[in-house]
């Protein structure tokens, strides 16, 4: 059987398709090659990161399967939603946000378009149940930078938000856009957040904004520095002890930089030959 799944174009793996189309589940190949991207030929089913509440777990599968396990193993629900369009680029994972399991989608129109992804939505789901809760309309933002949560409070009010790789600001609610576009660079790595400050590095402009709740449906944006990063850190940064740490470059590693959180003012200059030649994706 594995020998046929490989083969997308033999008549025996169209058999199997056709078995488990008849059956209710998907059966695609064992690699699925994507042309459209420098981050390697191959791309198997395994696909983003699970996420776990300590008691359940969800993920999402390259097929397009979406599914939530126990901890025992057995499986509480399952849903499909289409194949990933672009496996070199469209490469997520899960949030679990206030009951709500939460998806970035590419849009089919933009399966390939390696240097555009601007086809790119939201979708909810009941964390319990698998329902549909929201979805958004197509967004301005990076397919292959997961969203982070932030939760702001005014008074007694607490506001969860997210926030997707090319700074959108969506509530985790109900899935309104309340800001279309922070200022910043569309890095590859997600946002990082710290508190109320969302830092955003990419190859170019750099920042740090603090976002403030108004009210439910209104949310603020306050610029706290901008700075030009000289390099990509495709695998996004870590917030420690009032530093910024991210490896440097894109495909391949040139050593890490360290930045004050404060400032955005470069700290640590050096690069480590160590990490050199070190995949950051």
């Amino acid at each position: 059987r594995e020998a046929a799944l490989k083969s997308r174009d033999s008549k025996t793996h169209r058999e199997w398709v056709e078995r488990g189309r008849t059956a209710g589940v998907c059966v695609m190949p064992l690699a699925y090659k994507d042309d459209g991207g420098p981050n390697g030929p191959w791309t198997g089913f395994a696909f983003g990161t699970p996420v776990t509440d300590g008691e359940h777990i969800w993920v999402r599968y390259f097929t397009g399967v979406i599914a939530c396990y126990d901890m025992e193993g057995n499986r509480r629900w399952a849903v499909r939603h289409p194949p990933v369009q672009a496996p070199g680029s469209e490469c997520t994972s899960p949030v679990l946000v206030d009951g709500k399991l939460v998806i970035q989608m590419l849009h089919k129109q933009a399966h390939r378009l390696w240097m555009r992804m601007d086809k790119v939505w939201l979708l909810a789901l009941d964390a319990a149940t698998g329902k549909e809760a929201w979805r958004t309309d197509a967004l301005d933002f990076r397919a292959n930078s997961t969203p982070v949560v932030m939760r702001l409070r005014r008074g007694d009010a607490q506001l969860t938000l997210l926030i997707t790789g090319s700074g959108t600001v969506v509530r985790a609610e109900d899935g309104k856009v309340l800001v279309p576009r922070l200022l910043g660079n569309d890095g590859w790595g997600s946002p990082l957040v710290g508190g109320d400050v969302v830092y955003r590095f990419g190859e170019g402009p750099s920042t740090a904004t603090q976002l403030i709740m108004v009210d439910r449906d209104h949310v603020g944006a306050r610029r706290l520095w901008a700075t030009h990063t000289p390099t990509e850190h495709a695998g996004g940064m870590v917030h420690h002890d009032g530093c910024l740490y991210g490896l440097e470059g894109s495909e391949r590693c040139r050593g890490y930089r360290v930045y004050d959180a404060r400032t955005g003012k470069r700290i640590e200059p050096r690069a480590n030959r160590d990490l050199e030649g070190v995949g950051v994706f």
